[in-house]
């Protein structure tokens, strides 16, 4: 292995730090919502946007990355990019109001949007491909573990010391991270004169925005407008010398099969971290604390399933990764679609969605470098902006659209167990079509390994 290839994996140390940070971001404020109004005086679907937002901010922020990534030095992007959170955990921190409180964390979505593609990027450049999957399966324990363990740390700091011993534990962990950077972050690659196609940007931006606000709010009119301009978005990635997203990538059927399952693993992650800690409050009427320690047994698994699936992609291919995940999947939204009810165990709840996690965790990160390995290098920056970005706001759509349902179901008060059951069993469905592409069209055709 050449020094640079090990400077390389020295740094990635504090880049996933920063990677857990802004994984557990998504999920933090979810148990927290209930406090939070009680404090600000406001509803629980406004203080909601707490988590709404950060996601939609991070989302789009990600998909600028492939510009970011080729213009700024590693070092450089990674300093100002954590730099910018800790600010963002400050602010929220010191919030003396709701709005300010929400500024903070939309600051935070900016430096966690370019945080999880640089970690990625870095990672790609760190190790050879033959070594790529176990390297990911990594920074898999992380997106995947962080915000399923963030339930249940908010869970215990809400009631033990109020929520904002979040944002000091966030800080803490920030500024270590920062620190740790000083030291071992260097750059990595060649940097290029790309530009940035500001129409583009724009027509992203608003797009997304504008269909994840109508999703949330179930209006149609909302939704058709924000599809028509990701329509005119998209169109103007094929005629424009500098497109701000390539989405040319598409044209390897490898990146276009895998990233439908990969989008497949966040939407359950999404959906699971608003509708779990509901239905084991809501529906099933414990606490946050013990709802958290119910959670956490999921959270663990992710320790167990990631390396082998890591494992799994290195030595015997994609195929059977993508199999397992969506059968579990499966086997826990069903679960929930046809078992639970209010009368529930937390047993049974608990056990779903550890199934539920499991094959999330499977799926969702551990194929990235699959679905890169038909990409040239080139390709790589705009082939993880696309994975990234196109996981959190498809993915959130997704659980947001299941969201709605759920309340709808319920009557829009109170969730309640047949709501959760109709939103899981949307789920399903989506998850036995992800088994249906895994079975036919996920081929084990493995990168070359490099020596």
């Amino acid at each position: 292995m050449s020094k640079t290839k090990q400077g390389s994996q020295h740094m990635v140390v504090p880049l996933m730090i920063g990677a857990f940070l802004s994984s557990l971001g998504q999920s933090l404020m979810t148990a927290s919502v209930p406090q939070i109004s009680r404090a600000y005086n406001i509803s629980e679907a406004t203080g909601e946007w707490l988590t709404m937002g950060y996601i939609l901010i991070l989302g789009i922020v990600s998909a600028f990355t492939a510009f970011l990534i080729n213009r700024i030095p590693t070092r450089r992007l990674f300093l100002t990019t954590m730099s910018l959170f800790t600010v963002g955990i400050v602010v929220s921190l010191l919030a003396p109001n709701f709005p300010v409180l929400l500024f903070g964390r939309l600051i935070q979505g900016v430096g966690a949007g370019v945080m999880l593609p640089l970690t990625q990027v870095v990672l790609m450049n760190s190790y050879p491909k033959n070594r790529q999957g176990s390297a990911f399966a990594m920074i898999g324990i992380v997106l995947a573990f962080a915000p399923a363990i963030g339930p249940t740390v908010a869970g215990i700091l809400n009631d033990s010391f109020g929520f904002e011993s979040i944002f000091i534990l966030m800080l803490v962990m920030a500024l270590a991270a920062l620190l740790i950077g000083l030291k071992l972050v260097h750059n990595v690659g060649e940097t290029t004169n790309e530009t940035l196609d500001v129409i583009s940007a724009v027509l992203y931006s608003v797009g997304f925005s504008v269909l994840m606000i109508g999703v949330s709010a179930t209006n149609v009119g909302e939704i058709l407008v924000g599809l028509a301009i990701l329509i005119v978005f998209g169109y103007r990635q094929f005629h424009v010398s500098s497109p701000f997203l390539q989405l040319r990538v598409f044209k390897s059927r490898r990146f276009s099969v895998t990233i439908t399952l990969i989008i497949l693993g966040y939407a359950v992650n999404m959906t699971d971290v608003m509708l779990v800690p509901l239905m084991l409050q809501t529906v099933l009427g414990y606490s946050a604390t013990i709802a958290g320690l119910a959670m956490l047994p999921a959270a663990l698994s992710h320790l167990i399933s990631n390396p082998i699936s890591g494992w799994l992609l290195d030595h015997k291919g994609p195929r059977l990764i993508g199999i397992c995940g969506t059968v579990s999947i499966v086997l826990g939204a069903a679960g929930l679609t046809f078992l639970l009810h209010s009368t529930s165990s937390i047993w049974f709840a608990g056990t779903c969605y550890l199934l539920l996690s499991f094959g999330m965790s499977m799926i969702m990160t551990p194929l990235i470098p699959f679905a890169e390995s038909d990409l040239s290098v080139a390709e790589v920056s705009h082939g993880n902006a696309i994975i990234v970005s196109g996981r959190q706001m498809l993915g959130t759509i997704i659980g947001t659209g299941l969201l709605a349902v759920a309340a709808q179901i319920s009557g829009g008060k109170q969730t309640t167990a047949a709501g959760i059951n109709a939103a899981y069993a949307i789920l399903m469905g989506i998850a036995l079509v992800g088994f249906i592409i895994a079975i036919t069209l996920l081929k084990n055709r493995k990168p070359k390994v490099e020596a």
